[in-house]
This record gives structure tokens, C-alpha cells and sequence, in this order.
């Protein structure tokens, strides 16, 4: 049973683990056309600002910008 079992996984393995071509894709990001500010500073602390952005096929773009720095997210948060 186990000769059988081993024999089994050692065919199946290699076809059920394929996989598909890595595909990238360029977007240009227009942070005053395609997002929109969800948090920021006021008037005294206008240095940082949070964004959600319109992204490639419909998943979102999260841009943290604080102290100079721009960090990028992509996806849903969970």
C-alpha cells in the first residue's frame, strides 16, 4: 500500500504543482487624477497623508506618505 501510495504522489505531484507564466504589467499613477486622501494631517501636521488609488484590474493602491517617505500597498487589506 505504501509502495503504491509513494508511486501515486511521485506521478501526480510534479503535474498538479504547474504553473502558470509570471505576467507584470505597467500602470501609470496620477495621485491627483486617480486617488483619493482617507486620512491626513491638518494644518499644523500637513507633512503626512494616507491615499487609496484606482489600481490595475480594479485592486486597490494604498499610498502612506509621511516625513518625505511614500510607502506603496497593493491589494485588499484584511
Amino acid at each position: 500500500m505504501y509502495r503504491l501510495l509513494s508511486t501515486f504522489l511521485a506521478v501526480a505531484l510534479p503535474v498538479a504543482a504547474g504553473a502558470k507564466d509570471i505576467q507584470s504589467a505597467y500602470t501609470q499613477l496620477d495621485e491627483g487624477r486617480d486617488c483619493a486622501v482617507f486620512a491626513g494631517g491638518n494644518q499644523d501636521q500637513a507633512h503626512w497623508a494616507d491615499l487609496v488609488c484606482s489600481g490595475y484590474k480594479g485592486y486597490p493602491i494604498f499610498v502612506y506618505f509621511s516625513d518625505a517617505r511614500e510607502s506603496l500597498f497593493y491589494g485588499f487589506p484584511r
